[in-house]
C-alpha cells in the first residue's frame, strides 16, 4: 500500500445539492460560477490533478478508443470482495454487519438495488459482485487520530491508509479468513478490500470546518 497515493470521491449527493441550494441563494451567484462559489467557501477544486477529468474542457476528438487503468486481465465470473469494518475507542460502530451485506450484496432486495445489482446490470451479467463482512474490528487509535490535519488525506501514519493498515492487523488478529478466492488475479493479494469506518464520514457534511474533523472516502493505492 503506497502511503502518499490517496483519491478522493465525489461528495454525498444530499450534500452537493445543499450546497447548490445555497449558492442559488447567493447574491453574488450571477457574476460567479457554481465551480467558484466552491472554492470562494473553501472547497478545492475536485478535478485538479486528477487524470480523466475534463473540467468543462471540449477536448478535440480523436481516432480509436481510450482506456484507463486497462486491467490485465477481463474480469469475469464471481469478483469476492472483503469488507473489514473499523470503529474507535470514540467512535463505536453501530449497525450490524447483516446491513452492510444485504445493501452491497443482496439481490432484487432495493428498488434501487444492491451493488451487486448494479455491476450484474452494467455489465450484462458477466460479473457477479459478491462477498463477506467483518466486524466491528475496534482500532488501537481515537478517530481523530486517522482524520490528522487533512481528513485522512495527509501524510502517514496519521491519515486513511494507516486506518486501513490498523484494520487489517485486527482482522488478521480476529482471524478473519482471508479465502484464495479473494485474489482474483493470482498475483498474491486482495483484489478488493472496502474499509468501512464508524461514524460519518466528509462527503456527509457540508462545511469545510465539519469536513476537517471527519476522514473522507477515498482509494489508497
Amino acid at each position: 500500500m503506497n502511503a502518499t497515493a490517496c483519491h478522493r470521491v465525489p461528495p454525498d449527493p444530499q450534500v452537493m445539492a445543499q450546497l447548490h441550494a445555497e449558492y442559488l441563494r447567493y447574491r453574488g451567484r450571477k457574476k460567479l460560477s457554481f465551480a467558484k462559489y466552491l472554492e470562494k467557501i473553501g472547497f478545492t477544486d475536485p478535478a485538479a490533478g486528477l487524470k480523466g477529468a475534463d473540467r468543462g474542457s471540449r477536448p478535440t476528438p480523436r481516432p480509436g478508443m481510450e482506456r484507463v487503468l486497462i486491467p490485465a486481465r477481463a474480469v469475469t465470473g464471481t469478483l469476492r470482495l472483503l469488507v473489514l469494518l473499523a470503529d474507535f475507542p470514540d467512535n463505536k460502530g453501530l449497525r450490524p454487519a447483516s446491513e452492510f451485506e444485504s445493501v452491497l450484496f443482496s439481490k432484487g432486495t432495493f428498488q434501487t438495488g444492491s451493488m451487486r445489482d448494479f455491476y450484474s446490470e452494467v455489465c450484462c451479467g458477466k460479473v457477479d459482485v459478491a462477498g463477506s463482512v467483518h466486524g466491528w474490528l475496534r482500532m488501537p487509535h481515537k478517530y481523530s487520530y486517522y482524520v490528522g490535519s487533512n481528513s485522512g488525506m495527509g501524510a502517514y501514519p496519521r491519515n486513511a491508509q494507516k486506518l486501513a493498515a490498523d484494520v487489517l492487523a485486527a482482522a488478521k488478529k480476529k482471524k478473519v479468513p482471508f479465502a484464495a478466492d479473494l485474489d482474483k488475479f493470482g498475483d498474491g493479494s486482495v483484489t478488493a478490500l472496502f474499509v468501512v469506518h464508524a461514524g460519518q464520514g466528509t462527503e456527509a457534511r457540508s462545511t469545510v470546518a465539519a469536513q476537517r474533523k471527519a476522514i473522507g472516502p477515498t482509494r489508497p493505492t
